[in-house]
């Protein structure tokens, strides 16, 4: 739409409960986005962790138990969550 000044048409402003409207939605949509980045660093990071766990570890055979248990290899853990930049 053009304003032509020397008319004096003024534009057709906005009502109150349209820009008030538009506002929420923009901060609702802003939250939306923020959220969806923030559960993807997360997930990102626990991936990241998890195959750290699985590269570096020993397993362990419980006789009492006729279990096996799987640990991580604490320096290589450490050096691969290092690497990731994790810690």
């Amino acid at each position: 739409m053009i304003y032509a000044s020397y008319l004096d048409i003024p534009p057709k402003l906005m009502s109150l409960t349209q820009i008030i409207f538009k506002v929420i939605t923009y901060i609702l949509l802003s939250l939306a986005f923020l959220g969806i980045f923030l559960l993807l660093t997360t997930y990102l990071r626990n991936q990241a962790i998890n195959d750290c766990a699985k590269i570096s570890k020993y397993t362990k055979q419980v006789i009492e138990d006729s279990a096996t248990v799987e640990y991580p290899v604490n320096d290589f853990y450490t050096q691969c969550l290092k690497d990731k930049g994790i810690r």
